[in-house]
């Protein structure tokens, strides 16, 4: 990150890039045991996850 760090839009930039070569895994372009539960399922789960965000362990 050097010295002086990267700045928030940066970060997202990068963090973009590195996503933008994922499978299609939403409309079942890879085999997996991940499947798309649907929106309802993934708004829970990123709430779950922010509620976690900054814990230890």
């Amino acid at each position: 990150m050097g010295r002086e760090g990267m700045s928030r839009d940066e970060v997202i930039s990068a963090l973009v890039a590195m996503k933008s070569g994922d499978k299609d895994w939403r409309n079942g372009r890879c085999f997996a045991l991940v499947f798309n539960a649907g929106e309802e399922v993934e708004e829970i789960a990123r709430e779950a996850s922010v509620l976690y965000l900054s814990e230890n362990g």
